[in-house]
């Protein structure tokens, strides 16, 4: 059976705070009987382009339906890993050598989204649609994703399977706007590796010519070849051509040729259907100024903010939607962060890869602010930084204090009250104790001797007893001795 190779349109991007160089590389959702079927042969293949060896204990790899594998295992430079359903399995079917992690997989074959996580820190992330056959992975090949046969712990290549004649594929947006832009990718299979011309020609339906294609310096008819437009590279090549349609709304052709570079002869595909919408008031109201300013844009890359939480707490998470615009340039790094109202940063930065030029990315980034629970930050308006690809960008946003840190810091008040409160109350027993001690102690010194109190009438009846012992004492000792006189 003729198979077809299929391009798919997958955006990939990391926000990371690391070096490492973690990034997926082959997909085997929907496995076939032979394979384990998607019980037990689904698998996700990594890959390590770094220099230095990576230690994935406590790495986590997730999918959209929440099934998590913890990773674990050393991976060197230049290597692959395994994240299988059921090792067993995989072993006795694909017999290749490679580090080899049991997971816990459940990947749709419809759409899912997989996400690496090194801790708080997102390694590798995609979302695929299915294109695949079953049996059939998909991997990546020259920064785009392809179908192709598995070829777990190896380097991806494209196989030809049985369709051994060129081919050129298109894919773009069925439905434009004229009043916009538009790109078209172009995929091409089992053409010589060489230099090749690209020509998409748009007309109308009565063959009139509408569009022209941007060459990185000027609009040109699409009456002509984009050339050097295409390279071909073990008989695989893609590229994106960005478009634009004035003044016509209704549907159009899109016809497609190709030829080698410095070559006459050039061979043509089917023509392919697309819509267009214009709004005419607004193009008539366009002058010739502003189109040559947006003509020269097309090589300069923008951003837009599309939505994002204008009051957010410390030690919250919110999530920036962000469209990037990647025009003529060899930087890929976007950085994102949040500074407090006194320009110190109140968060961690985040960092976007966007490698493909004049490519328009859409994304939606995660963004989590420091607890503050320590108040060197500052509340009030902050501001949300980004910086990248020759572009800076700042908006503002209100920060609150973090209520977790309020409760936490009146709980501890408690506490110390409640504490003081107790404390008080033992010391003011401890004062009665003590009271009643000494007052028990003032009443039992007279049983122990002591005089605790007198006056002068004590002291005379006291002298009186004492003088009248004496006297009773002396009138014995005389009468004693007349006794023994007789």
């Amino acid at each position: 059976m003729k198979k077809e190779l299929l391009f798919i349109f997958v955006i990939i991007f990391s926000i990371t705070l690391s070096s490492t160089e973690i990034f997926i590389n082959e997909i085997l959702y929907n496995p076939s009987d032979s394979q384990g079927s998607d019980t037990n042969g689904e698998w996700i293949e990594i890959y390590n382009n770094g220099e230095k060896e990576i230690n994935l204990t406590g790495w986590i790899l997730k999918d959209k339906g929440s099934k998590n594998s913890t990773l674990y295992g050393i991976l060197n430079p230049d290597s692959y890993a395994i994240i299988a359903d059921n090792i067993t399995n995989f072993n006795k079917i694909w017999n290749c050598s490679c580090l080899v992690i049991e997971g816990t997989l459940g990947l749709a074959n419809s759409q899912d989204e997989i996400w690496i996580w090194n801790n708080s820190t997102l390694e590798d992330y995609i979302n695929y649609t299915n294109t695949a056959s079953e049996g059939e992975s998909i991997q990546l090949i020259n920064e785009s994703w392809f179908n192709n046969i598995p070829n777990p712990c190896s380097k991806n290549n494209y196989f030809e399977i049985e369709d051994k004649e060129e081919n050129l594929s298109l894919f773009y947006q069925e439905k434009v706007n004229c009043s916009q832009n538009f790109s078209i990718s172009i995929l091409s299979s089992n053409f010589a590796d060489s230099f090749y011309d690209i020509k998409i020609d748009i007309l109308s339906l009565n063959g009139t010519r509408i569009g022209k294609f941007y060459d990185g310096n000027e609009w040109i008819s699409t009456n002509y070849y984009f050339e050097s437009a295409l390279i071909v590279d073990n008989k695989i090549g893609n590229t994106s051509i960005i478009f634009k349609i004035e003044n016509f709304d209704g549907n159009a052709i899109l016809n497609p040729k190709i030829r080698k570079t410095n070559s006459t002869s050039s061979k043509e595909f089917n023509n392919k259907n697309i819509s267009v919408e214009c709004n005419f008031t607004q193009q008539n109201q366009t002058s010739n100024q502003t189109q040559n300013q947006t003509e020269e844009k097309q090589k300069d890359s923008y951003l837009e903010i599309l939505d994002y939480d204008k009051n957010v707490n410390f030690g919250s998470s919110f999530k920036l939607k962000l469209k990037f615009y990647k025009g003529d340039t060899r930087k890929y790094a976007i950085y994102i962060y949040v500074e407090d109202s006194e320009g110190e940063k109140a968060s961690e930065k985040s960092t976007l890869y966007l490698r493909e030029k004049y490519k328009l990315y859409e994304l939606e980034v995660p963004i989590e602010l420091n607890d503050n629970c320590d108040s060197k930050l500052k509340e009030g308006n902050g501001n949300i930084i980004i910086e990248g690809l020759n572009l800076e960008e700042k908006v503002e946003i209100n920060i609150e204090k973090n209520e977790e840190c309020e409760a936490e810091e009146t709980n501890n008040q408690e506490k110390n009250k409640s504490a003081t409160l107790n404390l008080s109350e033992e010391d003011k027993k401890e004062e009665i104790q003590e009271t009643n001690t000494e007052i028990l102690t003032e009443f039992n010194n007279p049983l122990t001797g002591f005089t605790v109190y007198e006056n002068e009438n004590m002291k005379i009846s006291e002298n009186i007893a004492w003088i009248l012992s004496i006297v009773v004492l002396l009138f014995c000792i005389i009468i004693i001795l007349k006794i023994k006189e007789f």
